[in-house]
């Protein structure tokens, strides 16, 4: 079965958002949260500013869901 790849197409407006929603206490706040949620569970995560430091697809995803959150 082949698997299709959505394409999606952000503006410069959208690129700036994304770039201040990496530099959010919202997106560091979730890092930790995440940070201590593996902790509890005996994993070994990265230490919140060297996770910080690095984007994920769940930023694009946590992004997107702010976005459509707030119009």
């Amino acid at each position: 079965m082949k698997t299709r790849k959505m394409v999606t197409y952000f503006n410069r407006k959208d690129m700036v958002s994304f770039g201040n929603y990496l530099l959010s206490e919202k997106r560091k706040s979730r890092i930790e949260e995440n940070h201590n949620l593996q902790k509890e569970a005996g994993g070994t995560p990265l230490p919140v500013d060297e996770a910080a430091e690095m984007v994920y697809q769940a930023d694009v995803e946590n992004w997107i869901s702010d976005q459509k959150n707030n119009g």
